[in-house]
């Protein structure tokens, strides 16, 4: 094993630490430009747009989305674990056993999200903007 993993690491640390170390450059780089426009914006007296505050609502279909599929996940490991527990089985067969109950309740929980969203209204993204 240890065969394999030394010059995998090696080839990864030769070839990833220059292109992670050019990224970090960029990214500096882009930060300090941006900077540098906006102080000149400041200096001739303008307010650049990224300083006016803008109020906007959550959206609230994705916290519904994203709290439904986490119960349908431990709803799915919960019947995985009882189904387990009750029948004794070999830790293959509890894979499956967890696998398909928690997508079966990853799938339930999407589909009572459709039904759930289906018939209400989206928020519009102007909505609570606040106007100058």
């Amino acid at each position: 094993m240890e065969d394999i993993l030394v010059p995998i690491v090696a080839i990864v640390g030769v070839f990833g630490f220059p292109v992670a170390l050019l990224w970090v450059i960029m990214e500096l780089r882009k930060v300090n430009l941006r900077n540098r426009e906006r102080m000149s914006l400041i200096s001739q007296g303008i307010i650049p747009e990224e300083e006016i505050k803008q109020k906007t609502n959550p959206n609230r279909f994705v916290s519904l989305r994203n709290g439904i599929v986490l119960i349908g996940i431990a709803v799915g490991i919960l019947v995985g674990f009882s189904i387990t527990e009750g029948m004794s089985l070999s830790d293959e067969k509890a894979f499956w056993i967890y696998t398909s109950s928690i997508l079966l309740f990853l799938g339930i929980g999407y589909l009572v999200y459709f039904f759930t969203t289906r018939n209400m209204k989206a928020v519009p993204e102007t909505a609570g903007l606040l106007q100058e």
